[in-house]
């Protein structure tokens, strides 16, 4: 796990133009993977420069199909700055590996 922490830095996972988020259903605890690609980010404008980004995404579950609404607000070097779900909660790297890890021993 060391490797990974070293290999991502602080924060959310990163690979060279994503990055991960891990995200829980509140109501079938199943934890779905969301990669946001960097470059499909929509931007906003203040007057004709580009003061931030915002994208928003519909997760649907792989066991349950529930889905799930995030929102997520960058500034205008792409860093995030806000992060919201409806219907289930931001987890780590860890909750989402725990989960798959159990799922093969099924």
């Amino acid at each position: 796990m060391d490797f990974l922490k070293r290999l991502f830095g602080g924060g959310a996972p990163r690979d060279a133009s994503g990055l991960y988020f891990y995200i829980r259903s509140r109501r079938s605890g199943e934890i779905i993977r969301l990669r946001l690609d960097l470059n499909q980010l929509s931007p906003e404008y203040e007057g004709d420069r580009v003061s931030g980004y915002y994208t928003h995404k519909t997760l649907v579950g792989q066991r349950s199909f529930e889905r799930l609404e995030a929102d997520f607000t960058f500034d205008a070097s792409k860093r995030l700055l806000e992060k919201s779900v409806t219907g289930g909660e931001f987890v780590t790297y860890e909750d989402w590996l725990a989960q798959q890890e159990a799922g093969r021993e099924s």
